[in-house]
């Protein structure tokens, strides 16, 4: 059942009253002084067979708590799937209420994509309570969309590792900047970390090892959003290649370098990862060799296409030889995140 440009009145219930089978709903440009408990509950009982709610909202106003309160009037793990397109700055709200509880055991896709805004959620409800999970997509698109914190994301233990397609974006994940110190894959030999940086690498670790969980995970995009002085989304720092600290390397006990890529090695059926997995950043260009390649051709054998370079002239040879590898395997080509590599840069 699908409604559009419709504004909410009394009568409402004149229109759910003779749709007690409905199964889908779909609601869009949902406006009106209604009260969205009282619409909700009206739902709820009229339709209480609903397992696929989808809504969609260009402002954020008192409506848009409208689908998690019809999940609320609904009997308990029923909600299958939820859509929401547009921008909820109060998403927390709902987050760490019992909306999602409610059906955490029947939930098998979350799907948040935004609209014209920025706007920081909690996901800590949908990775600790959502087991049965199989999607989550919360879009972050520079200028549009939904992120998380690091602080956030690593809150609690992740139930959902059903989980086959995960897209995320989190905050505070650079390392920390500290005066007089260069970036520890620019020291000299052995390496030591300050506290800052061994505290920081300890929470990331942390989110590193959740995602190397999720084994079933055919699709993978993670996004580090940067902010700003004011806490707000730096869209020219976003412009910047960025990758994860320390997660696309191996450790190296040796020099005393931290790495994780290790904790990933559970992905095998991993087939796209996109994001913030430069190859050409600063780090990566430092830390990135031949070990980690032959690492992901052993550990991701299905992957076809990886965001690690934009740029033709970026890309190194050992990368070269990863995507060259798998052609003579006679497996399927790997696409390092640009068309038409050249074998003379």
């Amino acid at each position: 059942m699908g409604i559009s440009n419709w504004e909410l009145s009394s009568n409402v219930h004149l229109i759910f009253a003779h749709c007690p089978n409905v199964k889908k709903l779909a609601m869009s440009a949902v406006t009106g002084n209604e009260d969205a408990l009282i619409v909700a509950r009206l739902i709820g009982t009229a339709c209480p067979k609903i397992s696929s709610l989808q809504y969609g909202s260009t402002y954020s106003d008192a409506l848009d708590s409208l689908p998690f309160r019809i999940m609320d009037s609904l009997p308990a793990q029923q909600v299958a799937n939820l859509t929401y397109n547009g921008t909820l700055v109060s998403f927390t709200d709902y987050t760490n209420n019992n909306s999602l509880r409610r059906h955490s055991a029947s939930m098998r896709s979350i799907v948040i994509t935004g609209q014209l805004l920025v706007a920081m959620i909690s996901a800590s409800a949908i990775l600790k309570e959502c087991h049965a999970l199989e999607t989550c997509r919360i879009s972050f698109e520079w200028r549009t969309g939904h992120y998380t914190t690091l602080a956030d994301a690593v809150e609690f233990s992740w139930s959902c590792t059903k989980l086959t397609r995960l897209t995320l974006a989190i905050s505070g994940c650079e390392l920390p900047v500290e005066p007089g110190v260069k970036p520890y894959y620019n020291r000299p030999s052995p390496i030591t970390l300050t506290n800052a940086e061994s505290q920081h690498l300890t929470q990331l670790e942390a989110l590193y090892r959740q995602i190397g969980m999720l084994t079933r995970l055919t699709f993978l995009k993670l996004i580090m959003v940067k902010l700003g002085g004011q806490g707000q989304v730096d869209v020219n720092l976003m412009d910047a290649p960025a990758s994860f600290p320390a997660l696309l390397n191996l450790e190296n006990a040796w020099i005393g370098r931290p790495g994780y890529l290790h904790h990933l090695s559970g992905l095998r059926k991993l087939k796209r990862l996109e994001g913030s997995f430069r190859a050409d950043t600063e780090e990566t260009r430092a830390t990135m060799d031949y070990p980690e390649l032959i690492w992901m051709d052993q550990n991701w054998p299905v992957l076809e296409y990886a965001d690690f370079f934009r740029r033709l002239d970026h890309v190194r040879k050992p990368f070269k030889w990863l995507r060259d590898k798998r052609v003579k395997d006679g497996r399927d080509k790997l696409e390092l995140g640009c068309v038409n590599i050249r074998d003379d840069f």
